[in-house]
């Protein structure tokens, strides 16, 4: 899957401009893709896109 289509993805799941880590992890899981995929389109996005509520800690 390409990074556009990802990134469409990614929207639609965008709470005021932050993804949630547990959707994150579904849209990787659910598109076949790694999960470091969907942290690097974030990364990106610089801060127009922020990863919340991280089950690590580490955002």
């Amino acid at each position: 899957m390409d990074e556009k289509r990802i990134r469409e993805i990614i929207e639609t799941k965008l709470e005021d401009g932050a993804l949630s880590c547990d959707a994150a992890h579904r849209i990787a899981e659910a598109i076949g893709v790694h999960l470091t995929t969907i942290g690097k389109i974030c990364n990106e996005e610089g801060d127009r896109i922020k990863i919340t509520k991280c089950l690590l800690g580490c955002f």
